[in-house]
Formats: C-alpha cells, structure tokens, sequence
C-alpha cells in the first residue's frame, strides 16, 4: 500500500511521539525524509538521526529532543500538501 505523503506522515509521527514522551520513533526509510530529519537535527529540532536495516526493510530512527522536560518542538506542520501546493 502506497503513502499520499510521506513527508505529512513523518511530521505526524514526530509529534505524536513527543506528545507522548517518546524517546524515539521509528519512520519508514527515504532519502527525502533522511534529508530533512538531517536538517532537522542540523537545527537543533532533534537530537539524532540513524538507519536501521537493510534494503527495503531499512527505517529511520530520530532520538527526539526535549529541554527541561518539554519538546523542543512545539509546532510542527507541512504547509504545502497533494491538493494546495504552496
């Protein structure tokens, strides 16, 4: 089964993730999302960011950031999406 966004599902699992204290998620493996939690750690947004696996059953780990017991992000939204590009 094939993702609309995979980009929209990443942001969701972030967030839903920090919501609940999490110290990591796990995402499923793509160059464009590895591109932009690399950003995202360069930022300062998330503490780390490794590759678990091999091929197609390789995933993306993001150690999330907190500071003094709250997430470092508190807003996190995709502007553009399949039907309103911006």
């Amino acid at each position: 089964m094939s993702m609309t966004d995979p980009l929209a599902d990443m942001f969701t699992r972030i967030r839903n993730g920090q919501a609940a204290g999490k110290a990591e998620v796990t995402i499923p493996m793509s160059n464009l999302k590895m591109a932009v939690c690399e950003i995202l750690r360069s930022e300062g947004y998330i503490e780390n960011v490794t590759v678990d696996g091999e091929g197609s059953k390789s995933a993306i780990k993001v150690t999330l950031k907190y500071f003094k017991g709250l997430p470092v992000i508190d807003n996190l939204s995709k502007v553009s999406s399949p039907g309103r590009r911006v």
